[in-house]
């Protein structure tokens, strides 16, 4: 209750443009006068009217704070709900980058299997589930975060250089593009933390 009284004490304030304490000293000084002047503009009138027509300058804050006591406590419930719909957003959007860099760590390591295939001279070169794998992460990436990170997982821009002993030039070549999707899904990881 105090944080009603409180924010519509200030919003009354506002309301009738006390804002400063020489703004407030100026407005009771003139209502002062008002009174005065219709206390005694009203000669013929009787002494219950006069202390009215007296009181009515006095008047601009309790109703504008009365006014205020009925307007804010809704004002204040639609502040608290717009918050926490922002604080559950923020905790959806948490959750969903954690799931993202689990999901972003499994396929880093599908890439460590996929390069050790490719190392593999006993093994068939992997060259089909590699353009599988490829695909479904930038499927999953223009999906889940946007199509720069596709352009991005492709990127070989600053990927350090990495001498390989796997002599067969097409298993080499598939090694180095899937270790430099590798490389960047480790970057996004960290992009998301």
């Amino acid at each position: 209750m105090g944080a009603i009284v409180k924010r519509a004490t200030r919003d009354a304030a506002k309301l009738v443009k006390v804002e400063t304490a020489e703004h407030a000293v100026f407005m009771i000084g003139g209502q002062i006068v008002l009174a005065i002047v219709l206390w005694f503009a009203q000669d013929d009138a009787g002494l219950w009217t006069r202390i009215g027509s007296a009181a009515v300058p006095f008047l601009l804050y309790p109703a504008a704070l009365a006014w205020k006591l009925v307007t804010v406590p809704p004002l204040i419930i639609r502040e608290r709900e717009a918050e926490i719909a922002g604080l559950k957003a923020s905790a959806a959007l948490a959750g969903d980058r954690r799931a993202t860099r689990e999901w972003l760590g499994l396929e880093m390591e599908r890439a460590r299997q996929l390069m050790a295939k490719c190392a593999d001279m006993g093994e068939p070169s992997p060259e089909d589930d590699a353009q599988a794998w490829s695909e479904a992460v930038e499927d999953r990436l223009a999906a889940d975060l946007d199509m720069s990170y596709v352009a991005r997982f492709r990127d070989s821009s600053g990927v350090p250089m990495q001498m390989s002993s796997i002599t067969d030039d097409q298993r080499r070549r598939l090694h180095g593009n899937i270790r430099i999707r590798s490389h960047n899904l480790n970057l996004f990881i960290r992009e998301l933390t």
